[in-house]
């Protein structure tokens, strides 16, 4: 069931409408339209804290996905306005675990969240990387720092089970 009420206090990173292009034949928003919404969300995340593309290919560091889990919450129809925020719940600078958040602003609920596991890599080793000191550490570090001050996300790593054996075997 969709959350109500108002967005939460993640940053905004994204906003745009529901394109006709991203309908399916049962009149709602296709699954491979809200991995386009999460990963443009993603990239403006990205460059609001510095990172450009000239980071991979001049510096030869990059951030992989490791896991990925999508929570479709309501439906998103031809037309809607949508707005996407994230939250940067923990790092230790080489990972990264955040928590995004796509909401139907109009109608104060969410529609879906994506939380992702990232590593920051060495794109020549191929191997991962504590970020370096210096001012991108220090974006994540500032954007990290502002979730001390944060309600908990609703949702935040959630087992995909029900089944009570599963969602506790770690």
């Amino acid at each position: 069931m969709a959350e109500v009420g108002p967005a939460p206090p993640g940053a905004p990173v994204w906003s745009g409408i529901v394109r006709p292009a991203w309908i399916d034949r049962n009149g709602h928003m296709n699954v491979t339209a809200y991995d386009a919404v999460f990963q443009e969300a993603e990239q403006a995340f990205f460059q609001t804290l510095g990172v450009e593309r000239s980071y991979a290919e001049q510096d030869r560091r990059g951030f992989f996905r490791l896991e990925k889990h999508l929570r479709y919450q309501a439906e998103c129809l031809a037309g809607q306005l949508l707005e996407v925020t994230v939250r940067l719940l923990w790092t230790d600078f080489k990972r990264f675990h955040l928590f995004y958040e796509l909401w139907q602003p109009e109608a104060g609920r969410r529609a879906a969240t994506c939380e992702l596991m990232w590593m920051h890599m060495d794109l020549t080793a191929r191997r991962g990387l504590k970020l370096a000191e210096g001012p991108l550490r220090d974006a994540f570090a500032a954007y990290h720092a502002r979730e001390e001050t944060l309600p908990p996300v609703d949702g935040a790593s959630r087992a995909i089970s029900p089944d009570p054996r599963v969602r506790n075997a770690r």
